[in-house]
């Protein structure tokens, strides 16, 4: 079982604890349009303080929004903020910029670093194992930190939120350069084991992994690219797809070949994007079907429930599009064996591909937020195909 004591409470617990609302609102300007962050962990923006459906988005504590108006007014203790570009909460979830020290660092925008907890550990309110513990840390736990070459003197990484773990407990990861192919062929390989070329006078050259390939044809063990062959089980294929008759003509959706691991964009008809990714290594944990992106966040923090023997936690999870229950597009930090299933159920891509399809995907994360429903917010989403075939 987890063991993991949120760290927003040190922020929280000093700042907020012991303010009164007259106190609250007292800081908080006669008229709009003003700068303001959210701190509360999570909040739900809805449409208008009348109407509280469907949800258009999420902000959660440190993020950033802008506030265009107040109703009824802003020194009220029940106003609502309505904020830009759309929806509104409760003015009492906000501060006025900037964010104090004490309770900064909870966004991703600094340099990061990954890492993984080699055993059951601990963070530190300051660089030493004697300090007073922030959050108990168990082996596996994966983890962001600032992207400092220099873990200090004393040998210890910097987390988002402040705290301090101990550099010798921790794997740190060189997550994947890898990235799709815009506007491929419409059959087409990713090498995804080093190999060779053969040409047809015998001679050979190498292939590295993540090489790719237009497809002359298929031949017995093999395949034929321009300069010669490839041993056929070195290499995932994919080919342009039919959009699903539920895709209009010329909405943008994406289809998920389970058997090669190959992802395809599309808009319309036409093959804009191909990459290879990392879906459930358990058969049936990536379900084939006709799904659409219902929420898009810019980052988030993954767990596993309690009761699940493969536990995990791991945090700075970044371009995460959820589209069936909890299986998601997202970027895998922590591996780099896209075109192999590697998840426990979502659709893993490299860092680079993850922001591609995020940034394809309809319906842009307004700045400083951490989340939008793009279907309530701008009628549009992302349609998804995942379909199981057998490797060729």
């Amino acid at each position: 079982m987890k063991r993991v004591k949120p760290t927003l409470a040190l922020a929280l617990g000093v700042l907020f604890a012991a303010g009164s609302t007259s106190t609250t609102l007292a800081q908080w300007p006669t008229e709009a349009p003003f700068e303001a962050w959210v701190a509360s962990e999570s909040i739900t923006v809805v449409p208008t303080s009348e109407k509280q459906w469907p949800s258009l988005g999420l902000v959660r504590f440190g993020d950033h929004v802008r506030v265009e108006r107040c109703e009824p007014r802003c020194q009220d203790p029940r106003a609502w903020a309505y904020l830009a570009p759309f929806g509104a909460i409760r003015l009492s979830h906000l501060r006025m910029m900037p964010i104090p020290a004490e309770a900064g660092g909870y966004g991703l925008d600094f340099p990061m670093a990954f890492g993984r907890m080699l055993r059951n550990s601990a963070s530190y309110e300051s660089q030493s194992r004697e300090a007073h513990v922030v959050t108990r840390l168990e082996r596996g736990d994966e983890l962001v930190f600032r992207d400092d070459p220099d873990p200090g003197e004393a040998g210890f990484l910097l987390r988002q939120d402040g705290s301090y773990v101990p550099r010798a407990d921790v794997e740190m990861f060189r997550p994947s350069t890898f990235e799709g192919w815009v506007d491929p062929p419409e059959r087409f390989v990713f090498v995804t084991t080093d190999t060779v070329i053969t040409h047809d006078d015998g001679t050979s050259e190498p292939a590295a992994r993540y090489a790719r390939f237009p497809v002359v044809r298929w031949e017995r063990g093999k395949v034929r690219v321009p300069a010669g062959t490839i041993p056929w089980n070195h290499v995932r294929n994919g080919r342009a797809r039919r959009r699903p008759a539920r895709v209009a003509e010329g909405a943008r959706w994406v289809h998920v070949d389970l058997g090669q691991q190959v992802l395809t964009a599309y808009e319309g008809d036409r093959m804009v994007y191909a990459t290879l990714v990392s879906a459930g290594r358990v058969r049936g944990t990536t379900t084939p079907g006709t799904f659409s992106v219902r929420r898009k966040l810019v980052y988030t923090t993954m767990k596993s429930s309690f009761d699940e023997d493969d536990t995990y936690f791991v945090e700075g999870v970044q371009w995460v599009q959820y589209f069936h229950g909890p299986v998601a597009f997202h970027s895998a930090f922590w591996h780099d064996r896209f075109g192999t299933p590697m998840s426990h159920g979502c659709v893993n891509l490299s860092p680079r591909d993850a922001r591609w399809l995020f940034d394809f995907s309809p319906g842009a994360v307004p700045d400083g937020w951490r989340a939008v429903n793009p279907q309530a917010v701008y009628g549009s989403t992302l349609a998804v195909r995942i379909e199981r075939e057998a490797p060729r």
